[in-house]
């Protein structure tokens, strides 16, 4: 027996912010396909984080909550320069729990509606803390 369908309409959720994971590196198109990949995927993000401007769809993202963390140290220019543009960046060490916590409970973080983990690695040292302080976050 088929469930009954409610036929009123529910408004669109009201956009959150993405985060992307990478536990060891910051991408650099330069160096491998991977990086290609990566930085290609963190452009798309950031340039459709608006999209009632060109379609009848609302938002996924709020306008600038595009996210991507890295344990890795941002000391390459290069890589700096290739993705602030409309991404907010962060040094996240993993396996540190306390600084997790305080990531994930921080004001910028309020609206964090999905997590992506960029490789298993990443998955491993960062799900346990959504899971635990984020479980509303969609990963």
């Amino acid at each position: 027996r088929a469930a009954a369908c409610s036929s009123s309409s529910s408004p669109p959720p009201t956009p959150g912010s993405l985060i992307i994971l990478s536990s060891s590196l910051w991408p650099e198109p330069s160096s491998s396909s991977a990086g290609v990949r990566t930085t290609a995927l963190l452009s798309h993000f950031a340039q459709h984080d608006d999209l009632e401007k060109s379609s009848t769809l609302p938002p996924l993202f709020r306008k600038g909550g595009i996210h991507y963390a890295s344990g890795a140290n941002l000391n390459n220019a290069n890589v700096r320069n290739n993705l602030l543009q409309n991404l907010t960046l962060h040094t996240l060490k993993p396996n540190r729990e306390d600084d997790l916590r305080s990531f994930l409970h921080s004001d910028i973080m309020k609206d964090l509606s999905v997590v992506i983990f960029d490789r298993f690695y990443s998955e491993e040292a960062y799900s346990f803390a959504f899971r635990k302080y984020r479980p509303d976050v969609l990963r």
